[in-house]
């Protein structure tokens, strides 16, 4: 099963699977603070967003400390009024104790929800990498990793690619935070559960299986988490990538796995047992295992009467039948069984066919090959000269 996936991954992404982080040279924090610094400086070498702010408090001579962080991935009003501002305030020496400067400074001083003391430097790093910030003291082997994210992330709205008229108007962003207090906000439950995981040799990409306990099959979790763990590629950048790479058949056109925009959408998966997986830097949300009936299923058949809704699934499951046979049997009948067709019909087709100089089955590719490079265009040029081109194709090949 894993060569299978190796094999997948390597056509899709044309990674090979061999090591290609650059792993950091593990080395431990010493109590010199200049050292570590130097450290890190080495680390984020060539890196100009790489900020140090070295300070100390007035009064106090043994507060000599620096903060470290990435400029774009903070939020600076954080870091100025909760580290650096209570640090240099004048009474800091009567607040504190000289024995164990640093963990008086992370109980009484430094205002976070999310302090954590820490002495791994790649754990250290990777925290700075997504946003936190680190604190180094003289005197002491260890540093305090403060939350300070504060990137910049899209405002929650309607999915563009998933619009309905009765629905909420909440879609996906990027981030994983965002989506994931908005599953919680329509599930509130405390055996909804969350598992993060990172995948990606070089990025590192933040992934979070999410399941109802108790409604979820045991053997579907096990079987998501396995695929997962068997995944080697340099970096994740959206679903799609994982999506490719877990699929129980990867050259089958239908699809395995699903995927959605909308919160709605994957709570009312989530309810009926399914795993769905968040990837941060995607708005679309992936579920598991995903059936062939869900393709003529729409979550707004919900909201509306369930006599109206049935009939609307009937219509897609018969469009989509159609849409497989019609072409099949226009091609039998016209070729092999014309008299099976009405006489002034036959002579209909027969006219228009005068002067093609291709058979009906090459024609019909043709016709097909061209309403896909038309669907194709339509959605890659901007929407003006998209739907243009559309127009005017659509009226020349007719």
């Amino acid at each position: 099963m894993s060569k299978k996936y190796r094999k997948r991954k390597s056509e899709i992404i044309g990674c090979s699977s061999k090591e290609t982080n650059r792993n950091i040279e593990v080395k431990a924090l010493n109590k010199s603070l200049d050292q570590n610094i130097s450290l890190f400086k080495n680390i984020f070498k060539n890196d100009e967003t790489l900020i140090v702010r070295e300070f100390q408090n007035k009064r106090l001579e043994a507060a000599k400390c620096c903060i470290v962080y990435l400029d774009g991935m903070v939020n600076i009003e954080i870091i100025n009024e909760n580290i650096i501002q209570p640090i240099l305030r004048s009474d800091l020496s009567i607040d504190i104790e000289n024995e164990n400067l640093l963990e008086e400074l992370k109980k009484k001083v430094i205002v976070s929800n999310n302090v954590t003391l820490e002495t791994e430097v790649n754990k250290i790093v990777g925290s700075v990498i997504y946003g936190d910030t680190f604190f180094l003291l003289k005197g002491y082997d260890k540093a305090l990793v403060i939350n300070s994210k504060g990137w910049q992330t899209r405002s929650i709205s309607e999915p563009v690619s998933q619009r309905v008229v009765r629905e909420p108007r909440e879609g996906f962003t990027e981030s994983i935070l965002i989506n994931l207090s908005l599953v919680r906000r329509k599930i509130i439950n405390p055996d909804l559960k969350f598992k993060f995981r990172e995948i990606g040799e070089r990025t590192h990409t933040k992934t979070c299986i999410c399941y109802i306990e108790g409604l979820a099959l045991e053997g579907v979790l096990s079987e998501l988490e396995q695929r997962l763990d068997r995944i080697e590629i340099d970096g994740i950048i959206d679903s799609g990538y994982i999506q490719e790479l877990i699929k129980d058949a990867p050259y089958s056109p239908f699809e395995t796995v699903g995927s959605s925009e909308r919160p709605d959408v994957i709570a009312a998966k989530l309810l009926e047992g399914r795993i769905a997986l968040f990837v941060d830097g995607s708005p679309f949300v992936l579920t598991v295992p995903y059936l062939v009936v869900e393709n003529f299923q729409a979550n707004e058949d919900y909201y509306n009467n369930y006599i109206f809704s049935t009939i609307n699934r009937l219509i897609r499951g018969f469009t989509a039948v159609f849409h497989i046979v019609v072409p099949a049997i226009f091609l039998s009948l016209v070729t092999y069984h014309q008299e099976m067709l009405p006489t002034p019909l036959l002579l209909s087709i027969s006219a228009s066919r005068q002067g093609v100089p291709v058979p009906t089955a090459v024609s019909l590719f043709i016709m097909f090959f061209i309403f896909d490079v038309l669907r194709e265009v339509g959605t890659r040029m901007p929407s003006p000269i998209g739907q243009a081109v559309n127009i005017v194709g659509t009226l020349v090949l007719g």
